[in-house]
């Protein structure tokens, strides 16, 4: 029997580009919204599957701590951020948001840019390795762990026959949106994600 941890082993997910300039810091951690689609938070995280890592980014509403739109794929690309952002969009439809995330290089790609200027959403960020100015996503994505109880057998216990079980449960938490998918509902996720782009 094991407990489950909401610390998470330190994995290194935000990498800037340095060629980018981030937009500025329209959140200053005041994660307050009076109502919905006011103020959007995102982020990405790995999700460990029976397949191997899988990557899901998020865009989290301030006001309902929901998940407006989330996408997932085998790497974080600018891609990911922009089919969670597409999803948010179609779901939600606000007149005007603010979509807050870390200088990571996906939200700081011109292709990410280009789409929030088209669409009317003012991108704001934090700094680069500071949890606490994207509290928020963190901690939905250490919620989510605890949600996602998943044994992913070694290779040894494989070769010895051993039966090991994954449990996925969508629990009460704000996390329950998102669903756990097995390798086939994973490529057509994807498919569906990207097709939005």
């Amino acid at each position: 029997m094991r407990g489950v941890s909401r610390r998470r082993a330190f994995v290194v997910t935000t990498r800037p580009d340095p060629a980018q300039h981030p937009a500025p810091d329209l959140v200053n951690r005041q994660f307050t919204a009076n109502g919905p689609n006011q103020l959007w938070v995102a982020d990405m995280t790995y999700v460990p599957t029976w397949a191997g890592f899988i990557s899901l980014a998020i865009v989290l509403d301030v006001w309902s701590r929901r998940v407006a739109g989330w996408a997932i794929g085998e790497q974080m690309t600018s891609g990911l951020v922009l089919a969670a952002l597409n999803m948010a969009i179609q779901q939600r439809k606000p007149k005007t948001v603010i979509h807050h995330s870390d200088q990571g290089s996906q939200y700081t790609s011109l292709a990410f840019g280009q789409r929030c200027a088209k669409l009317g959403v003012r991108p704001s960020m934090g700094g680069v390795g500071d949890a606490y100015d994207n509290a928020i996503a963190e901690s939905f994505f250490a919620s989510l762990e605890c949600e996602l109880s998943i044994d992913v057998p070694s290779r040894a216990r494989l070769k010895q026959g051993s039966h090991c079980s994954a449990t996925s449960r969508a629990g009460t938490t704000h996390a329950g949106a998102i669903p756990a998918l097995d390798e086939s509902q994973r490529s057509t996720s994807r498919g569906a994600s990207n097709h939005n782009l």
